[in-house]
């Protein structure tokens, strides 16, 4: 066998072991650096996840909108209802035109028919007899599973000038639907009874 005979520098051999125990520690601490900033990221990561997203609502006009809690249903149906009461029930025989057909957004299709048939005789009463109401609603009981509201209050009527009080007794039943702009509530009357 031929044997192969190795020289070792003095000086050589133990630098070569220095420098490859400097690179290992340099890997060592290298590894434990990139697990370190790996955690680091992945728990802001979790925590990033774990926010909330932050919704900025805008209007039409690039204006931040503010923050609301959502509105009562109670309090929707009866600020809807008062405003077709302030349309369908307080008009001039000048204005009782325009009046009613402000209060028709208000109606719902399946109620249509008997609408128009009941405003088309108010019409030609009011321009007749120059006939002027106002309604003073003063309670709005709303009952949601029903799908009703009783209103009571006042109603004064004008007739070619002679002045008469009555009382207002309404029960309104009422069905939702799209909201828009002349209906921002998206409540309309599907039935109407004067008590």
């Amino acid at each position: 066998m031929n044997a192969i005979k190795v020289k070792f520098k003095a000086g050589a051999f133990p630098k070569m072991l220095a420098d490859l125990s400097h690179s290992n520690q340099f890997l060592k601490m290298f590894a434990i650096g990139g697990l370190a900033l790996s955690l680091v990221l992945s728990i802001l990561v979790f925590v990033a996840f774990a926010r909330k997203p932050v919704v900025i609502a805008m209007t039409t006009s690039a204006e931040v909108l503010s923050y609301v809690d959502l509105p009562n249903p109670e309090s929707e149906v009866r600020q809807a209802i008062r405003a077709y009461i302030e349309r369908r029930y307080n008009w001039t025989s000048q204005s009782v035109d325009q009046q009613l057909e402000k209060s028709r957004t208000f109606v719902g299709a399946a109620a249509m028919k008997n609408f128009l048939q009941g405003t088309a005789n108010v019409k030609r009463f009011s321009k007749e007899k120059v006939v002027t109401q106002r309604a003073y609603a003063s309670n709005y009981t709303v009952d949601l599973k029903r799908g009703s509201v009783l209103v009571t209050g006042d109603r004064i009527t004008e007739i070619q000038g002679m002045r008469a009080a009555g009382a207002l007794n309404l029960e309104l039943g009422f069905q939702s639907g799209p909201r828009t702009a002349e209906n921002p509530w998206g409540i309309y009357i599907v039935k109407e009874t004067e008590k």
